[in-house]
């Protein structure tokens, strides 16, 4: 008799948003393009759209990283920019996940 369960191993893994674990594909080869072109973008905005798991904020951390910017707490938007915190630098506003790393 064969016993066809699963057996479920936990495995500790943290996620690593770095450009070198970043891996290119169709979906999201356009965005890393984009974000490549920093600073020297037309407009001083990128928004990124698309499905949960295409790379979204892994490519959010890239930028981040590599343009210093600061994280721009959604719920606290309308304040941030009344201050002026858009003139500080770059920001970052990631809609869908939780903080970056």
């Amino acid at each position: 008799m064969s016993d066809d369960r699963q057996i479920a191993f936990r495995f500790g893994f943290s996620p690593r948003h770095d450009r070198r674990s970043f891996v290119a594909g169709a979906a999201n080869a356009a965005a890393l393009t984009a974000l490549d072109r920093w600073p020297e973008w037309s407009e001083p905005v990128l928004a990124l759209h698309g499905p949960a798991g295409c790379g979204k904020t892994h490519l959010a951390a890239i930028w981040a990283a590599r343009a210093r910017a600061g994280p721009l707490d959604p719920a606290r938007l309308d304040a941030a920019l009344a201050a002026g915190a858009a003139g500080a630098g770059a920001l970052l506003l990631d809609l869908g996940a939780g903080p970056l790393p």
